[in-house]
């Protein structure tokens, strides 16, 4: 658990301390909720990068986390997430539900949220999130159920990655 939170906590305040960053990150947190038999996932992005994505479907300048948002961001941001974020639960594909955002400075957070999920002994996940945009794009994901977590890093070479739990 520490490993995790180490890595986790240096990659956020390397993304948050980095003024005009170089180098392209994402973080997935993907949680078995064993409770509400449910996968509860957050990605984290610099909403430039993510704009930037976007704007790949067409969408203009969204203008996401402030007064001028459009009123249409988030049927762009579900159609480029079910475009480049997918979830195999012990075989099966899964449809994800949308619940909501936030954005602090410059940092986005999106929540989805998948139901019915008793149990998971195997789990596959394709994030090509911004691999489109950026060559050097690296989405970590962080997988935890029960006691069991573990780390998947996914980029243009491998968009996705299998995990037994």
């Amino acid at each position: 658990m520490h490993r995790f939170l180490i890595v986790g906590l240096f990659v956020a305040a390397t993304l948050h301390l980095s003024f005009r960053h170089a180098f392209y990150v994402s973080i997935c947190q993907i949680e078995h909720n064993t409770a509400s038999s449910g996968l509860e996932i957050t990605h984290q992005f610099f909403i430039d990068d993510l704009e930037k994505g976007l704007e790949s479907l067409g969408t203009g300048k969204l203008k996401i986390g402030t007064t001028e948002e459009l009123a249409k961001a988030n049927v762009y941001l579900k159609k480029y997430l079910k475009k480049h974020f997918n979830i195999w639960v012990d075989g099966h594909a899964t449809d994800w539900e949308f619940i909501g955002k936030e954005t602090e400075d410059d940092l986005i957070w999106i929540y989805l949220e998948i139901t019915d999920v008793k149990t998971v002994q195997h789990l596959k996940v394709q994030n090509s999130m911004l691999t489109d945009v950026y060559d050097r794009q690296t989405n970590m994901v962080h997988v935890r159920s029960g006691n069991d977590q573990q780390t998947l890093l996914l980029s243009k070479d491998k968009m996705s990655g299998d995990l037994v739990l």
